[in-house]
């Protein structure tokens, strides 16, 4: 299995609620929802907030706390959802070529609803009961790969540590930032077919 973002996390909970279905599991730029998430802060601290508007990728998830309310989200965004989407993708692409306009319409579209939004949103007004189930696991056994973009790699590093899993490997992937397989898809396949590989898995 592998999951991007919300993907990786929702990967990591069937790992440790139904091990027998899943047998690898990569995980692409997203660690496991724990309580150091509900430290993480929503904007950037005076001392480097030049610098995160400047760069803007990762570290300040305003969106979080935006997402985990009520009907305000989909009545806001409902048919300018195309804005999240330029926004996201500007603050979080190293390369902005790397998603082109027709995909960035296709996403927009398929959000702009006022019931996509609210589904979307779903995942983040869950977090904390995630959180709380993460506490009941014991570590994950099936062997774990992470891909992590240049800026998320040392709080990925740190996170996806033995509390989280028996077998987890940690890969910094150059040139990339959150969308990863967009930017670095040769990168990405190489890492999956060695880590699927019919004799990686028949030893797992």
């Amino acid at each position: 299995m592998v999951g991007h973002d919300i993907g990786a996390s929702l990967g990591y909970h069937l790992a440790a609620n139904f091990p027998e279905s899943v047998r690898r599991l990569v995980t692409v730029d997203l660690g496991v929802p724990d309580p150091s998430w509900q430290a993480i802060p929503m904007l950037p601290s005076s001392d480097d907030q030049e610098a995160a508007l400047e760069h803007g990728r990762g570290g300040y998830p305003w969106w979080f706390a935006l997402n985990q309310l009520r009907e305000l989200p989909e009545r806001l965004l409902a048919d300018r959802f195309r804005l999240i989407i330029d926004w996201l993708y500007g603050h979080m692409l190293v390369d902005q070529s790397s998603v082109e306009e027709e995909a960035r319409r296709i996403y927009a579209h398929a959000y702009d609803s006022p019931d996509a939004i609210r589904a979307g949103n779903g995942w983040y007004q869950t977090m904390r009961r995630d959180i709380a189930d993460l506490a009941t696991y014991a570590p994950v056994t099936v062997p774990i790969l992470t891909l992590a973009g240049e800026e998320s790699y040392p709080a990925l590093r740190e996170q996806m540590s033995s509390d989280k899993g028996t077998d987890i490997r940690v890969v910094k992937v150059e040139g990339s930032g959150h969308y990863i397989a967009e930017e670095q898809p040769e990168q990405v396949l190489r890492e999956l077919a060695v880590f699927f590989a019919p004799s990686a898995v028949a030893g797992s």
